[in-house]
């Protein structure tokens, strides 16, 4: 609807639009948390950071009347400046990351404890039917390698408890566990709970910081925008920005080295970008997915392109020079 209102011409409507969508995805995030939740509301972010690479580069911002005389409600300046610093906001999204990692650890804290107490929850647990015999003459054996490794499948939570309070992916990973889940014998034989019931928590983090990630670059977009409504052109610098348009430029929380969010105006297509999950600057090269069907986000750089032309650059890639 953002979309169809801005093809009308109604780019006031369609910026509070997105700005009901930054409400929503807060409203997920304040919800009993578990770690779909946090995902749906991160989901919400990235539809309207989708959308705003599509809009941005047309949208029309004006006070004034007349200033546009043939469109009948430009979006104002003020609600540019509000839906930048609603994007730039990431406290809703770390905390809800937080106390989904949390509500992790007590969900399997639950199922420890009930597979312990009583092996005939084992069935339960895995999504099966309730099994008769509890652990039976091999209990003294088998229920202490139990409680061991549910001891172990808790500490591992712990420590992803602790990534999900780091401010970027690298210094999250940094203190994640490593090697989990590894595919040896002896390992499914030690950790048997921890195999069955761990989630894939290494994928959600990717998930969270790039949803970070697009947040920011919509957000620097809409304020390049601003900008260039009121200067004629893109600034060369995203310094420029500072602070009329935008507060500050963001980080990329891909970076192990606090850079910022990165800028090539003069690119062939115009972006800004993220140098993704492998931390590695690639100039901001993206590439399509091995389908053919859309960009990579998991290879090389993360972008935004800023002349709304991801259509055209996946058919450029698809069918290159």
């Amino acid at each position: 609807m953002a979309y169809y209102r801005h093809l009308l011409g109604d780019d006031r409507t369609a910026l509070d639009l997105f700005l009901d969508m930054r409400q929503q995805a807060k409203v997920v995030a304040n919800l009993p948390s578990y770690l779909i939740t946090h995902l749906v509301s991160i989901a919400i972010d990235g539809l309207a950071a989708g959308w705003l690479e599509d809009i941005t580069p047309q949208l029309r911002i004006g006070e004034a009347d007349g200033q546009f005389e043939s469109v009948p409600d430009p979006a104002s300046r003020a609600q540019v400046r509000r839906l930048v610093d609603e994007l730039l906001d990431d406290s809703d999204a770390t905390d809800s990351f937080y106390r989904a990692m949390l509500s992790e650890r007590m969900l399997q804290l639950d199922c420890v404890r009930l597979v312990v107490a009583d092996g005939t929850n084992m069935g339960v647990v895995t999504g099966g039917a309730r099994v008769s015999g509890g652990w039976g003459p091999l209990g003294a054996l088998v229920r202490p390698l139990f409680k061991s490794d549910g001891v172990f499948l808790l500490q591992t939570c712990t420590s992803f408890i602790r990534a999900a309070q780091r401010p970027d992916y690298p210094s999250a990973v940094a203190v994640m566990p490593q090697d989990i889940g590894k595919d040896d014998p002896l390992d499914r034989l030690l950790h048997p709970l921890t195999r069955m019931l761990l989630p894939s928590f290494e994928r959600a983090f990717v998930l969270h910081y790039r949803a970070l990630a697009m947040r920011r670059m919509a957000a620097v977009a809409l304020a390049i925008r601003l900008f260039e409504v009121d200067h004629g052109q893109r600034p060369e610098h995203l310094d420029e920005l500072v602070p009329s348009y935008i507060d500050r430029i963001p980080l990329d929380p891909f970076a192990a080295d606090g850079q910022a969010i990165r800028y090539r105006p003069h690119a062939a297509r115009a972006i800004l970008y993220s140098v993704s999950t492998d931390g590695v600057d690639q100039d901001g090269a993206f590439q399509l997915r091995r389908s053919g069907s859309g960009i990579d986000w998991d290879k090389l750089d993360l972008v935004f392109l800023l002349n709304g032309d991801r259509a055209a650059a996946e058919a450029e890639l698809k069918s290159p020079p």
